[in-house]
């Protein structure tokens, strides 16, 4: 009584599968790396170097060090380099080939492009001019990152970004998982 099973009464057409996973973290790059790092007890979390961030309140934080950016990617901004090489380790590890038209990218993102848009305002500042056209440069819209990454991997089916902070993944998952329940998508 008062426990539901949260399977009950869904048909073998309701269930979907994730079929590839891709990891860039504080862990390390791969699943494979963070998988160990996690079974073995060990966290990201890290001291920051004290004088390179001195105006944050925050002392320790979980950044990926070990990360690199993909060969032909440094262009994009930081996070989605990290974007596309998890990504990538994810189409691979499905065996699924993003070109064929029936296949979504449903990006999340806590905060969006930060960094970028900081950048942009502080050069709008240095130069007394302001602009927020993000037409201009996608990279710059909340959505930008998606739109990025879809043309990076080849996708052309529905690209759409969930921005709610720290419950962006999963709703990113519910959202795939409506896409292919309805069938919008085959993966």
């Amino acid at each position: 009584p008062g426990r539901r099973d949260p399977g009950a009464g869904m048909t073998a057409g309701d269930r979907v599968a994730i079929t590839g996973m891709g990891a860039v973290s504080a862990l390390g790059v791969g699943i494979a790396p963070m998988r160990q790092a996690m079974l073995a007890g060990r966290s990201g979390i890290r001291p920051l170097p004290g004088d390179a961030l001195d105006h944050f309140v925050a002392r320790h934080a979980g950044r990926a060090l070990e990360f690199k950016a993909p060969p032909k990617r440094e262009e994009l901004p930081r996070h989605l380099q990290m974007a596309v090489a998890a990504a990538s380790e994810a189409l691979a590890d499905s065996g699924l080939n993003p070109a064929g038209g029936r296949v979504a990218l449903v990006f999340s993102t806590c905060i969006g492009p930060l960094p970028t848009i900081e950048a942009r305002r502080d050069a709008d500042e240095s130069t007394d001019a302001a602009s927020d056209d993000t037409g201009s440069n996608p990279a710059l819209a909340m959505h930008g990152g998606a739109i990025l990454l879809a043309r990076h991997l080849g996708i052309r089916g529905p690209v759409t970004t969930v921005t709610t902070a720290c419950a962006a993944s999963a709703g990113a998952i519910g959202r795939a998982a409506d896409l292919l329940r309805a069938g919008r998508i085959d993966a």
